[in-house]
């Protein structure tokens, strides 16, 4: 029976070892999954808030529609960013818009008319300036598009460099 003890202890030291390396072996990828799962809601978070803060400035787009998508001075164009910027408090504006993503946020304001295709002779609408001093059509739509885009920076694995929240609405 003395034997038999031994070899039990001796086999009860070996599992506590297995158990010591299991642990070793599994915990670096359940730290990695962790990771990887933060750094998903992280990115999924802040595209939320982008995509939040271009509904805001398309609500001011449709209540002050812009005349042109060519006129870079358009006073609507700066209260649609401002209106963006201000809902993304704590985001600093890009000095500069690089590939639509600069060191902050940047804001893309863009206003067009179109003919719907019922107006359009060729069967196919298009897109023009608003301002023009004879539309192509008599019916014609006034659209606006907010895009706020921001470079993101992963933990992990996230295959995504730029965030990007657009919205285009049809403001009449």
């Amino acid at each position: 029976m003395h034997l038999r003890e031994m070899l039990k202890r001796v086999l009860r030291r070996r599992d506590r070892g297995v158990s010591a390396l299991e642990f070793a072996i599994v915990m670096p990828l359940l730290m990695f999954i962790m990771v990887a799962i933060a750094d998903y809601g992280n990115a999924l978070q802040q595209l939320v808030r982008l995509e939040t803060a271009a509904r805001a400035g398309a609500q001011v787009a449709f209540t002050h529609p812009g005349d042109t998508q060519f006129n870079v001075n358009d006073p609507n164009a700066t209260l649609v960013k401002n209106t963006v910027l201000a809902s993304l408090q704590g985001w600093p504006a890009a000095p500069t818009c690089i590939n639509g993503a600069g060191n902050g946020v940047c804001v893309t304001y863009a206003a067009w008319c179109q003919c719907p295709q019922s107006g359009n002779a060729a069967g196919t609408s298009f897109a023009y300036d608003c301002s023009a001093n004879s539309p192509p059509c008599e019916d014609f739509e006034r659209y606006a598009s907010v895009t706020v885009t921001r470079n993101y920076t992963r933990l992990a694995v996230v295959p995504i460099s730029t965030l990007r929240g657009n919205v285009e609405i049809r403001v009449r």
